[in-house]
C-alpha cells in the first residue's frame, strides 16, 4: 500500500472538505460534499462522510490525524435514529426565485417549492443535483363539508378563494388562500347563504423540511353548522414525471401499524380516528430511492378518515386526510393541522418507526439550524463499513485511540446495523415487500470481509456468506457482441435493472472476497462471466459540452436485444471496477487466479485505461492531491476522493 500517496488523498479532504456544519442539533465537524457550493448549496452527506471514513480510518492516515476520525465518527452517531440513518444535512437557504409560469417558487436547503395561493395549491419536492428533483406532493383541491339546513355540503376551497396572500421572513415563508364558503339555501334554488370563510396556510420553514398545513373555519355569527370535515388533499400523486408515483398507504394508531390501511376501499374511505401517522408510499422502487410523503395530524386535530382515487394503474391518484368536527357548531372557530415531510427512501414496511422518530423530530425543529433529509442513506452499507474499518485499524494499533471504549463501540455498531439491516432491508426483500440496492449489500459484504479479519468469528463469515448469495440474485446472464456468455450484475433487479459499472464491480468485489475468506468456489463461474462483460468503447458523452471518449464499460444485452454499455466516465465508478480488476489479479485462490490468467490480456488493458483516467483526473495542491470527479471536471465530491484513493493505493484487501 502507498500510504504517501494515501496521506497526500486524506489531507485533501481534511483541508478542504472537512467543515463545521450547522446545529442539527449540535455543531459538528463532517465532510461536505464538495469544496464549494453547488448551485448554491453546501450537503453533509452521511453515506459519503462514512466512504471517507473507509479512507481516514486506515491506520496510516488514521495515525496522522488522530483528532479527525472521532469528529466524524459523532456525525455518523448523530445522523442515526435508532436503525434508521438519516441521509444528509444543508447549510440553511430559503430564497425566492424568479418565474415566468406564474408559480411562486423557492429554493430551500434541501426542498423545491411551488406554490400558486390563488389556487390553494403548494408542491414539495426533495432537491438533487443530477436531474432527480421532482415534484414529490402536491397539496390542492382541499374541500369543506358540512351539513347545513337538513342538507349535506361540500365546497372546494380552490374555486372559492378571495384572497390569497405570501407572508415571508428570513427563516420562513407562508402561503395563505382565504376562501368563502358560501351555499345554496336549497340546491338550485332562491338565493345562496355565506357561511363563514376558510383559511389555508401552508408554511415552510428554512431549519427544517417539515412543512405545516392548516385550515381555519371561520363561521359566521348567527350561522349553525354540524359534524363539519376540513380536508387536505394530495393531488396529482402520481404523475410517474421522474418515477413520482405511490402505491399504498400506512396507518399508525396509539403506535401501532395497521396493514389492513393498504388494500382498504379509499372511495368509501379507510378509518383513521385517532391516528397518529398516515403516509402514502411508493413500494415499486429500491428501499433506498423509494418515495414517502408522511403525516402527522397536530395535536387535538381530530382526524377521522382517509379519501381518495387511485389511476387505472393502480397508483395512487388522490389522497383527503379529513379531519371531523362532530356535532352542532354556531358562530365557532375550528382548526385542523397537520405536518407533512417528503422522503425518498426508506423502510415503509416499518411506519410506526417513522410516526415515532418524527413526532420526536417536530419538538426538535426550534433547535436546529440544518435541514435533515429524513430519508435513509442510500449506501445503507457504507456506514457500517466506516465502523468495521475503524474496528479492524484499533484491533491492529490499539494506539490510534485514547478511548477505551472506542472498539467495544465500533463492534456494537456493526452488530446493531447487521440486525438492523437484516431485519429492515433483507427479510422485507424476501417477502418482496422491499427491493434492495445491490451496492448497499455489497458495501455490507465489505463490512463482514474486515471484521472476519479482525476477528474470525463465525458470525461473520456466516452474515458474508448470506451477502454473497444475495448478490447472486441480481446477475443477468446475456450474450456479449460476438454472442459469448457474460453476465452483468444489476442496481436493483426489477427496477433500475442495468449493470451500472459501481454496482456490477462492488458486486464482483463481494463474490471474489466469499470465495477467498469463506474458501468457497460456488461464485467462481459468475465472477467469470462478469469480468467477461467489461468493454472498452468510444463513447460521446453529452456532460461539459460533450466530448468523444473511450472509457471502460460494463457491456450489457437489453431485453430489445440491442447492446449497451455502462461506461465509467464518472470516476467513482471506475474507482470500484479498478478495486475488482486489482482484486482479482492479487487474489491468493488458485481457482481466482485462473480466471486472471484466463482474461488476463484483456483486463490488464482495462485497469491501464482506468489508471490513466484516474491519473488525469488529478490536481495536486500544496501537500495534499485532488482526484476530481471525471476528467472534465473542475473539482472532486465526497465520495469520489475517497474511492479513488483506495482504488490507487491499495484496500489492504488479503
Amino acid at each position: 500500500m502507498n500510504s504517501f500517496n494515501q496521506l497526500e488523498y486524506a489531507n485533501f479532504i481534511i483541508r478542504y472538505l472537512l467543515k463545521r456544519t450547522p446545529k442539527f442539533p449540535r455543531e459538528l465537524m463532517a465532510v461536505s460534499e464538495t469544496e464549494h457550493p453547488v448551485l448554491g448549496d453546501i450537503w453533509f452527506w452521511s453515506d459519503d462522510n462514512a466512504k471517507v471514513l473507509d479512507l481516514l480510518g486506515t491506520e496510516t492516515v488514521w495515525r496522522n490525524n488522530r483528532e479527525v476520525v472521532p469528529q466524524i465518527l459523532s456525525f455518523l452517531t448523530d445522523m442515526s435514529e435508532d436503525a434508521l440513518i438519516l441521509r444528509r444535512i444543508a447549510a440553511p437557504r430559503l430564497e425566492k426565485l424568479a418565474r415566468s409560469d406564474g408559480v411562486a417558487a423557492y429554493t430551500h436547503g434541501l426542498l423545491d417549492i411551488g406554490a400558486r395561493p390563488e389556487r390553494a395549491e403548494v408542491s414539495l419536492g426533495m432537491r438533487f443535483h443530477d436531474g432527480r428533483t421532482a415534484r414529490n406532493a402536491v397539496l390542492g383541491r382541499h374541500y369543506v363539508s358540512f351539513s347545513f339546513g337538513g342538507i349535506r355540503h361540500s365546497v372546494p376551497v380552490g374555486k372559492a378563494i378571495v384572497s390569497s396572500r405570501i407572508e415571508e421572513t428570513p427563516d420562513h415563508v407562508v402561503f395563505v388562500s382565504v376562501a368563502e364558503i358560501v351555499v345554496d339555501r336549497v340546491p338550485g334554488i332562491g338565493p345562496k347563504k355565506r357561511i363563514g370563510t376558510v383559511t389555508y396556510s401552508t408554511t415552510v420553514r428554512i431549519n427544517t423540511v417539515i412543512a405545516e398545513i392548516e385550515a381555519e373555519f371561520q363561521i359566521d355569527p348567527g350561522v349553525s353548522v354540524s359534524d363539519v370535515v376540513l380536508a387536505f388533499v394530495f393531488d396529482e400523486l402520481s404523475p410517474s414525471k421522474n418515477d413520482v408515483r405511490y402505491e399504498s398507504i400506512k396507518l399508525v394508531r396509539a403506535g401501532c401499524s395497521e396493514p389492513e390501511a393498504e388494500s382498504g376501499n379509499l372511495r368509501k374511505g379507510l378509518d383513521a380516528a385517532g391516528a397518529d401517522y398516515w403516509a402514502v408510499v411508493q413500494d415499486s422502487h429500491l428501499s433506498g430511492f423509494a418515495l414517502a410523503v408522511h403525516c402527522l395530524p397536530k395535536a387535538g386535530s381530530p382526524i377521522h378518515r382517509l379519501v381518495g382515487t387511485r389511476n387505472t394503474t393502480g397508483t395512487l391518484r388522490t389522497v383527503a386526510s379529513e379531519h371531523r368536527f362532530s356535532g352542532r357548531h354556531a358562530g365557532a372557530r375550528l382548526v385542523a393541522g397537520e405536518h407533512k415531510i417528503i422522503t425518498s427512501g426508506g423502510f415503509y414496511n416499518r411506519p410506526e418507526i417513522y410516526a415515532r422518530m418524527f413526532a420526536e423530530a417536530i419538538t426538535r425543529v426550534p433547535g436546529l439550524q440544518a435541514p435533515i433529509d429524513y430519508s435513509v442513506s442510500y449506501d445503507y452499507g457504507a456506514e457500517v463499513k466506516a465502523y468495521s474499518r475503524c474496528f479492524a485499524s484499533l484491533t491492529k494499533d490499539c494506539t490510534l485511540s485514547s478511548d477505551p471504549a472506542m472498539k467495544a463501540f465500533l463492534q456494537d455498531r456493526v452488530d446493531y446495523y447487521h440486525h438492523a439491516y437484516n431485519a429492515l432491508f433483507i427479510e422485507p426483500a424476501q417477502s418482496r415487500q422491499a427491493a434492495l440496492f445491490s451496492r448497499s449489500v455489497s458495501f455490507m459484504a465489505f463490512a463482514y470481509t474486515d471484521m472476519i479479519k479482525a476477528t474470525g468469528e463465525t458470525k461473520y463469515r456466516d452474515a458474508l456468506r448470506a451477502c454473497c448469495d444475495i448478490i447472486m440474485t441480481f446477475e443477468r446472464r446475456n450474450s456479449g457482441v460476438a454472442g459469448r456468455p457474460q453476465s452483468g450484475f444489476l442496481m436493483g433487479q426489477e427496477n433500475d435493472a442495468l449493470p451500472y459499472p459501481d454496482c456490477h464491480g462492488s458486486c464482483l468485489l463481494t463474490l471474489i472476497y466469499g470465495t477467498v475468506y469463506l474458501r468457497e468456489h460456488k461464485w467462481l463461474e459468475s465472477i467469470h462471466l462478469g469480468f467477461s462483460a467489461y468493454r472498452l468503447d468510444t463513447m460521446y458523452i453529452e456532460y461539459f459540452g460533450g466530448s468523444i471518449q473511450d472509457l471502460v464499460g460494463v457491456d450489457f444485452e437489453l431485453q430489445n436485444g440491442r447492446q449497451r454499455t455502462m461506461d465509467t466516465f464518472w470516476n467513482f465508478n471506475g474507482a470500484l471496477t479498478l478495486r475488482a480488476i486489482v482484486a482479482l489479479r492479487t487474489a491468493p485462490d488458485p481457482a481466482l487466479r485462473r480466471i486472471w490468467v484466463h482474461q488476463a490480456q484483456r483486463l490488464t488493458l482495462f485497469e491501464r485505461a482506468i489508471r490513466h483516467r484516474l491519473a488525469s483526473s488529478q490536481r495536486v495542491r500544496g501537500e495534499t492531491t485532488e482526484i476530481v470527479s471525471s476528467t472534465l471536471s473542475a473539482e472532486t465530491n465526497s465520495e469520489t476522493q475517497p474511492w479513488a484513493a483506495l482504488a490507487l493505493t491499495g484496500n489492504g484487501d488479503w
